[in-house]
């Protein structure tokens, strides 16, 4: 199991960089978009070794912290997951609530930056 939790892993720093060369480039909504899907990837290495099984084919982010047993999650944190959760919809989905003038720099920058810190937070949970 322990070399799906580092295809997972390295998934998801993959996914955070490719999120780091879209914002450089002016792609705010697909900075978003690869926010969301790198954190989905290192919660799904969580719920690999927290269960020893292959992660459900989901993309929410509480749900996924969930069943990796992650109780223990911030509030803060808890609460950024949801939207980004609630983000990645209108970014997956064609026609959902959120247009491409929604996405900002500042926006983008935002969900980079907060990111980063959860994804700390969870490697950290990682090594524990």
């Amino acid at each position: 199991m322990e070399t799906q939790v580092a295809h997972w892993l390295r998934m998801a720093e993959y996914d955070t960089g490719v999120a780091e060369s879209l914002y450089e480039s002016g792609h705010w909504i697909y900075v978003v978009f690869m926010c969301h899907l790198g954190t989905e990837k290192l919660l799904k290495a969580h719920v690999v070794r927290a269960t020893g099984q292959r992660p459900p084919k989901i993309h929410s982010l509480e749900r996924l912290a969930a069943l990796a047993g992650l109780n223990d999650v911030p509030e803060g944190y808890r609460e950024f997951l949801a939207h980004l959760t609630a983000h990645q919809s209108g970014t997956r989905y064609s026609g959902d609530d959120m247009e491409f003038g929604n996405y900002t720099q500042e926006i983008a920058k935002s969900y980079l930056d907060r990111t980063k810190e959860v994804h700390q937070w969870l490697r950290a949970k990682l090594q524990s």
